[in-house]
């Protein structure tokens, strides 16, 4: 019985103690590489359900009358969806901007040594989660190409306008230093 109640006083207090030696500079860049990454995430779902869509739009061209109150239904539901999507890109990009400004605003105190081992320690995380950014965001644009020759001109419009929307977050975040 001894055992079992040190093993489990043992188990809570490492639990509860986690983390503790942790560098509490760090978290501001871990979670700016965090929401980084879901940003990624967000336009990659974009680009797939851009591209669902934009197949279901053939589909929907392609197939006959009997057919097309079921395709135009699916072709919508794949619409709302991409701006679903466009929508919590726009969140995510809010998030990221206030983690930066977050961080900026109520930097941990360091010296300026400190500063740059943090710099060079995440540099290549945050470097590497901003080129797979820019890669999702140069595929995005070939989607869009595309998208353009197929959806009629008012729900091409329509989905453009909410992606500069939710792309305008990010113009934000470009101009921050």
């Amino acid at each position: 019985m001894v055992r079992v109640v040190g093993l489990a006083s043992l188990c809570l207090t490492a639990t509860l103690f986690s983390g503790c030696g942790s560098d509490r500079r760090e978290a501001p860049i871990q979670n700016v590489v965090t929401a980084l990454n879901l940003s990624v995430e967000n336009i990659k779902a974009i680009n797939e359900r851009l591209k669902d869509a934009e197949k279901l739009k053939k589909d929907l061209d392609a197939v006959g009358e009997a057919g097309k109150k079921e395709a135009k239904e699916n072709f919508d539901k794949k619409i709302n969806e991409v701006k679903s999507s466009m929508d919590d890109l726009k969140v995510q990009a809010t998030k990221l901007l206030e983690e930066m400004r977050r961080a900026e605003k109520n930097p941990p105190a360091t010296t300026p040594e400190e500063k740059a081992e943090l710099a060079g320690k995440h540099k290549n995380r945050v470097m590497q989660s901003l080129k797979e950014l820019s890669t999702e965001r140069l595929a995005l644009a070939g989607t869009w190409k595309s998208a353009k020759d197929v959806f009629e001109p008012k729900t091409y419009t329509d989905l453009e306008q909410q992606f500069k929307e939710a792309e305008g977050e990010f113009e934000i975040l470009a101009r921050l230093k």
